[in-house]
């Protein structure tokens, strides 16, 4: 993979990049909110969505695959003319993905979930073309379990990265994304919260469409659709509607009793929001919309008669607007899920103490003795 070294120009990068933060969240933020979910006649979008993520939550087993193209224009944001030497250099740019990229990638992904098994597991496939006939393929595999998480490091990573004793090992994601829910509180308190999203987002930027994925039979197909007319209604609905009615939910007795939560904790998550004015919304997106053109930023979610999700798609194509420089981003994803309460293949299982890389392991590993 070749290694980009571009002229640096510190403002004007990190003008750049502060908008790239801030247009990937949001579309981040709308692609979490339809991707936690999705009949003959479709079910209205309140509905469906509520619906199609109560009984993913409540699946026993599943299996998926996803395959999503993504493409970067030669004219990107700069990037430090030393290069970058490892993954903490890179991640403090905020965009490493796409830097790193070249110019186009595509990512597939395919494994299964299994209850019975207490994990998930998924093989990834990064196929990076650099525009130069030169291509570099990264293959990892992602284990999972209820309080747990584990990423293969590629070894051709690893020597990329400038540790090439780490590749094929395991990294331990750690417990610190545990959520204290059973599955059946989860399950109840995504589907209140998805029913108070979709409610305010419904006519805005969340409907029903028609249409048919590919050989894919789907019965109700919802979308959230990011607009440059509907940015605007889309920032105030959230911060006036949506975030005040989440946190008077996580505010209940029931809820704070289940997620740990005190009074203190739900008033610093009010006090968060709700000193911003309409105004500063309004200069929030007036910035954005200066910041970028957006040509499309949607998520599609299919779900069958049963309310189970089976498709999620998404395209996004924008240019984020610098100082004379052009970022242009343009992917399609495209997601099936199948094989709901089925017996699942799950090959990997739960890496072993020898299998696993910790931070501090190799520390003592330099440039140097790649030389």
């Amino acid at each position: 993979m070749p290694r980009f070294k571009l002229t640096q120009n510190e403002n004007k990068e990190k003008e750049g990049i502060l908008q790239v933060k801030k247009i990937m969240n949001l579309l981040l933020t709308a692609g979490m909110v339809v991707t936690l979910s999705g009949c003959g006649k479709p079910i209205p979008v309140d509905q469906a969505i509520p619906g199609a993520y109560r009984n993913l939550a409540e699946a026993k087993s599943y299996a998926f695959q996803a395959k999503m193209k993504l493409r970067v224009d030669e004219d990107s944001v700069n990037l430090p003319e030393e290069g970058f030497n490892d993954m903490e250099t890179a991640l403090s740019y905020g965009s490493p993905l796409f830097m790193l990229l070249g110019k186009e990638a595509t990512i597939e992904i395919q494994g299964a979930y299994d209850r019975e098994e207490n994990r998930a597991e998924a093989e990834l496939k990064l196929q990076l073309d650099g525009g130069d006939d030169s291509s570099t393929t990264i293959k990892s595999v992602i284990v999972a379990t209820e309080d747990n998480a584990w990423i293969k490091i590629p070894e051709n990573f690893a020597v990329m990265m400038g540790e090439p004793e780490v590749g094929g090992k395991y990294y331990e994601l750690g417990t610190g994304y545990k959520i204290p829910l059973t599955p059946a509180n989860l399950s109840q308190l995504g589907t209140e919260g998805l029913k108070i999203i979709t409610e305010d987002l419904e006519g805005i930027a969340l409907k029903n469409v028609k249409g048919q994925r590919g050989n894919l039979k789907v019965d109700t197909l919802s979308r959230l659709e990011i607009t440059e007319d509907n940015l605007e209604d889309v920032l105030r609905i959230a911060v006036k509607n949506i975030l005040p009615k989440l946190v008077e939910l996580l505010g209940t007795s029931e809820w704070r009793s289940k997620l740990d939560l005190t009074e203190e904790d739900i008033s610093s998550m009010r006090s968060s929001f709700e000193q911003i004015t309409n105004e500063e919304i309004s200069t929030e997106a007036n910035n954005l919309k200066e910041g970028m053109e957006l040509r499309k930023a949607f998520v599609d979610l299919g779900t069958n008669k049963s309310s189970r999700l089976k498709y999620i798609g998404a395209k996004f194509d924008l240019d984020v607007l610098g100082d004379g420089d052009t970022f242009t981003l343009k992917a399609d994803i495209n997601a099936v899920l199948d094989r709901y309460n089925k017996k699942q293949q799950l090959k990997y299982g739960i890496p072993t103490e020898d299998e696993v890389f910790r931070d501090g392991e190799y520390d003592e590993y330099t440039e140097e003795d790649l030389e």
